[in-house]
């Protein structure tokens, strides 16, 4: 694998500034290929020295840290079958984004049997970050097949830019056929056989339909919750109640938060509430958030260092979420 990393903070808009470095993983081992400049020239360059003049070369991007959002939440373990489109569905819920407009990707932390639920960690990466550099690489056929960077607990995670089909959903068209191949094989069967052996068929068919029809119940149980955006609703608002609302939690944040601060981090774990970003005043940050009824006990959980840039500070704020009446 080739090994695209920025020697400048990748920029949505633009593609010109700057260099990046590539170098080549295997076996766990990186040797470094070279530096190019972000033009043309540099990336026809990169192309060669990757040894691909025909067919498109895979690269993998390193983004500098915090750049690959993270999001833990719990779904009911009925969904685990179906759980890639049921978090389609929720990302639209727990993140300021569409599906449409994301590259993500899931791990399951944890089956909490007892609670009938899972414990999934969401992360994700927005099209729009990676849209000019993929142009660019692909007018090179070098293509942009995935991310990685450490994300905001820390661990390393690689954010492949294509759809993940889990292999459990891979599996249902073949079995769909199966199972309409052997019904239909039964049917043939019925016509052919005398009439006392048909009847025992038909029996027999119809024992099988009654075994599976709690299943196909649940599965068009779900599926219709799906459709209507409301996948294990009582689970959710169950789940809400007790860690809180995160779309409630941002808009109280993009409310008090001033102009001159942005976040790069934002994590609500049972009401605790994590801000990680960088302001042209931090200090007045913890004022600003006291002030507003729904938080409680804002501070600092971190010193406050002074960006890169040299324009504004680097913060990590910790608090609480009131629990709504």
């Amino acid at each position: 694998m080739v090994i695209l990393e920025p020697t400048e903070e990748p920029e949505a808009t633009s593609f010109g500034a700057g260099g990046f470095r590539l170098s080549l993983r295997r076996r766990g081992r990186e040797t470094g290929i070279g530096y190019f400049a972000c033009s043309p020239e540099g990336l026809a360059a990169a192309r060669r020295a990757c040894g691909t003049t025909r067919r498109r070369r895979n690269i993998l991007l390193r983004l500098p840290n915090g750049r690959i959002l993270e999001h833990r939440l719990t779904v009911p373990a009925t969904a685990e079958a179906h759980i890639g489109r049921v978090l389609a569905y929720e990302i639209d819920r727990v993140t300021p984004f569409s599906e449409s407009e994301v590259f993500w990707d899931w791990v399951i932390e944890h089956r909490d049997r007892n609670r009938s639920r899972l414990l999934v960690r969401l992360f994700l990466i927005p099209r729009a970050a990676l849209i000019v550099l993929r142009t660019e690489l692909e007018k090179a056929r070098l293509h942009l097949a995935a991310v990685e960077g450490h994300g905001f607990y820390g661990d390393l995670r690689r954010l492949p830019l294509s759809v993940r089909t889990p292999a459990r959903q891979r599996l249902e068209r073949p079995v769909l056929r199966c199972t309409v191949g052997a019904c239909a094989a039964l049917v043939i069967v019925a016509l052919v056989l005398p009439f006392v052996r048909q009847q025992l068929r038909l029996d027999r068919l119809d024992q099988r339909v009654a075994e599976l029809q709690p299943k196909v119940s649940e599965v068009r149980l779900l599926r219709k919750r799906i459709a209507g955006q409301a996948a294990g609703s009582e689970v959710f608002e169950a789940e809400e109640a007790e860690v809180g609302r995160p779309l409630d939690a941002i808009a109280t944040i993009t409310k008090v938060l001033p102009d001159n601060t942005f976040l790069t981090a934002l994590n609500l774990s049972q009401r605790s509430l994590g801000l990680t970003g960088q302001s042209g005043d931090a200090a007045a940050l913890i004022a600003a958030l006291s002030r507003d009824t729904e938080i409680h006990t804002p501070s600092f959980a971190a010193p406050v260092m002074t960006a890169p840039s040299g324009s504004g500070s680097l913060f990590v704020i910790r608090a609480e979420l009131v629990p709504q009446q």
